[in-house]
């Protein structure tokens, strides 16, 4: 994978240590990600930051679990959040010409 994606596995992987401690994977439960959920909205991100860094999370958790050969429950799947909180609506490129205004002087 690229740098961006190291990047964002680094941090997620920092914030959840920052939350729930660095421990095995079969250590991490329901609650250490429930904790982690509402650590991150308390940081202040938004519902698809959340996503962004619970998908990164859930899928090291799936990887190193299938490559060790490890049967253990995803504790970090499924987690309910609001993935539209703190979100804004971006207008299309089309909608934010149509309410400028151009004004060109020759």
């Amino acid at each position: 994978k690229g740098k961006t994606f190291k990047a964002a596995a680094e941090r997620a992987c920092r914030y959840l240590s920052d939350v729930a401690g660095s421990k095995s994977l079969h250590e991490y439960s329901r609650s250490d990600a429930l904790t982690f959920r509402n650590a991150l909205i308390e940081r202040g991100l938004a519902g698809s930051s959340v996503a962004q860094v619970f998908n990164t999370v859930s899928a090291i958790f799936n990887f190193t679990s299938n490559e060790l050969a490890l049967e253990l429950r995803n504790p970090f799947r499924e987690v309910y959040f609001d993935k539209a909180d703190g979100v804004s609506k971006r207008l299309s490129m089309v909608s934010r010409f149509s309410l400028t205004s151009f004004n060109f002087a020759f």
